[in-house]
């Protein structure tokens, strides 16, 4: 069982871990389309 505090920290670290992985496939999407033209 989590204690509030640390729910909250799992939580912030899930949403922050979700976030970077989010904008970097952005950003290798975007170097690829960058690399078609």
């Amino acid at each position: 069982m989590y204690t509030s505090e640390e729910r909250e920290t799992t939580a912030v670290f899930d949403y922050v871990s979700n976030n970077l992985v989010d904008l970097h496939l952005r950003s290798t999407a975007y170097d690829k389309a960058s690399e078609d033209r």
